[in-house]
């Protein structure tokens, strides 16, 4: 049996890379072990996790003996690779601006940055990331924002030579600033973008960002409750030529919506979708018409996953003691799919459905689709998964 501490280098630091997480077990190991010790530091600095915010005993926070340890010994600073890094008072700006200075080869960052009171008025004013602009990060990958950001910050970000990985907690209100100079004829490196908060007003915003991340693969985005879906697809379009998966989530009450229907025809590669029924079909009533939805979807599609909220439901009523009559409305739009797979999308080999239920007022159990649609997936070699009210389908089978 070999030792641990007879192990190359290499391979010890990818057993250390296992606790990378587990900051105290990788400090245990530093000290019991010399051989370790400058292993666990690179495991331990990895992956940092800080709040820039000034303490009344300074020295003792994480932030300045992290500090403390990249002004003695520079060559640590390369070992950072992950940074996640918040602050709550305006004054804390040059502290991260200092650190962020000394961590060359951050290929992960995420910033989380609350509305500042202003001290003349006490009103919340939108933080400012333009100091941000100093460091090159020419190795940044990843970059999430738990904050509100101007239309102009965020234009800087989504064109650093790096980036792949955009995460936004807000998108911002579209202005009419022009692209800077600087950026134009360009196109953003950006793959995939997962949008957190995503209201109707910001339609145009939304189309704007996808103008510019021209490579843009992964699309994901949580909407509010109001939402046109029409005018929603009519804002996806700058990404036609290059998405590949889109989600959208949100919750299970909507308002003041129209009955109009998302329309993803016109996308080339689009592989992966996962939505909100309220997309695809009326929020307002259940028995409105289903049919006809895969005139709506790309014919590249291969996956196709939807979730109903409680308000609407996969079908109309959780039957008692009498059987079930479905009604057209309910599950013929499924058949449609299986039906007209060949000539519109004939690589599409996944469907699955999901109710979301009342949490505690109901339970779920697996859906088996009645024996014409089984045929008729089995036939089109689709695979079929589904999740509903506990009850309603074994009355039907």
């Amino acid at each position: 049996m070999v030792n641990i501490i007879e192990l190359p280098n290499e391979l010890s630091l990818k057993i250390l890379s296992y606790f990378e997480y587990d900051k105290a077990t990788l400090c245990q190991l530093a000290l019991v072990s010399s051989h370790f010790r400058p292993l666990a530091k690179e495991a331990l600095l990895k992956h940092l996790v800080l709040s820039a915010n000034l303490l009344e005993d300074e020295h003792n926070s994480s932030f300045d003996r992290i500090l403390q340890i990249l002004v003695e010994e520079p060559n640590i600073a390369t070992l950072v690779r992950t940074l996640t890094l918040s602050w709550t008072h305006q004054e804390n700006y040059p502290r991260a601006e200092y650190l962020l200075q000394r961590l060359p080869l951050l290929e992960s960052l995420y910033l989380s940055v609350p509305f500042f009171a202003s001290s003349e008025d006490g009103k919340p004013h939108r933080p400012s990331f333009r100091f941000l602009q100093k460091h090159p990060f020419n190795r940044l990958t990843k970059l999430q924002l738990a904050s509100d950001i101007t239309w102009l910050d965020l234009t800087e970000f989504m064109y650093l030579p790096k980036l792949e990985h955009l995460n936004l907690h807000h998108l911002p209100p579209c202005d009419a600033v022009p692209l800077p100079e600087k950026f134009q004829g360009r196109i953003s490196p950006v793959r995939s973008i997962d949008l957190q908060h995503c209201r109707s007003a910001l339609d145009r915003s939304l189309e704007r960002l996808l103008q510019r991340a021209g490579k843009l693969e992964v699309l994901q985005l949580r909407c509010g409750v109001h939402y046109w879906p029409l005018r929603f697809g009519q804002s996806l379009a700058p990404a036609h030529h290059t998405l590949r998966s889109l989600t959208i989530t949100g919750r299970g009450m909507y308002i003041g919506m129209d009955d109009s229907r998302l329309d993803l025809s016109g996308f080339q590669m689009l592989q992966k979708v996962d939505v909100f029924s309220f997309l695809f079909f009326s929020s307002f009533r259940a028995n409105k018409a289903r049919d006809g939805l895969y005139r709506l979807l790309p014919q590249s599609l291969l996956e196709l996953r939807i979730e109903f909220p409680p308000n609407t439901g996969l079908i109309e009523s959780t039957p008692q003691t009498v059987t079930h009559v479905f009604k057209g409305w309910e599950l013929d739009w499924v058949m449609e799919i299986a039906l007209n797979k060949a000539t519109h999308f004939p690589g599409f080999s996944s469907l699955s459905l999901l109710e979301r239920l009342h949490v505690g007022a109901q339970q779920c159990e697996e859906f088996i689709l009645p024996e014409p649609l089984k045929l008729a997936f089995e036939v089109s070699s689709i695979a079929f998964q589904g999740w509903c009210r506990e009850g309603w389908w074994r009355a039907c089978n």
